[in-house]
């Protein structure tokens, strides 16, 4: 068989043409071959010692950063010869609020509080809700998780209750309306 002429359609490919196309291709197959011999395999030689390849890493872009709870970044990563990682810090710019603030109940009476949760972020915006105050557990009331407070039946010891609303996407942020059981005595 006899080879086909050369066209402009058939040219053989330039250097630079191969580069251009494989380059990311050729830029990986470098980064392995420096891996492995980075590692020291390489079995019997012939007693030439060359110089070490340059170490290699991944870097990443920002290298530091600040994120809301809720929120994404993202990252860009790049091989070279530098050891650096990345450094994120979430934070937390949630704050809870709660009304009515204060409230008075009746016994045996209910009231609905209503939360809400502000951040710029978009963090989970559930709240936990729970009851203090100075009388036994149980004995200040109940509390659902909606925000429906029950008053006892009985008057307890202390009338003073806490209805606290604490954040689920950071419960070191809380907050709580002060709440007062009442009795109508005729």
């Amino acid at each position: 068989m006899r080879p086909l002429p050369q066209t402009r359609e058939t040219k053989r490919m330039t250097q630079k043409d191969f580069i251009a196309r494989h380059g990311f291709a050729l830029a990986v197959l470098l980064a392995m071959r420096a891996s492995i011999l980075g590692c020291g395999g390489g079995g019997a030689g012939s007693g030439t010692q060359s110089s070490p390849p340059p170490s290699i890493m991944v870097s990443a872009t920002p290298s530091a950063a600040t994120v809301l709870v809720g929120e994404t970044l993202s990252f860009s990563a790049s091989v070279s010869n530098s050891s650096d990682t990345a450094k994120v810090t979430i934070t937390s710019d949630i704050s809870v609020s709660v009304s009515p603030n204060p409230a008075s109940v009746e016994l045996g009476a209910a009231q609905t509080f209503q939360a809400s949760i502000a951040s710029q972020g978009r963090p989970d915006t559930s709240i936990r809700w729970s009851l203090s105050g100075a009388s036994r557990p149980g004995a200040c009331g109940t509390i659902d998780s909606s925000g429906r407070y029950t008053a006892p039946q009985i008057l307890p010891g202390s009338t003073a209750v806490s209805a606290v609303a604490t954040s689920v996407a950071d419960p070191t942020k809380q907050t709580s309306a002060n709440l007062l059981i009442t009795s109508q005595l005729l």
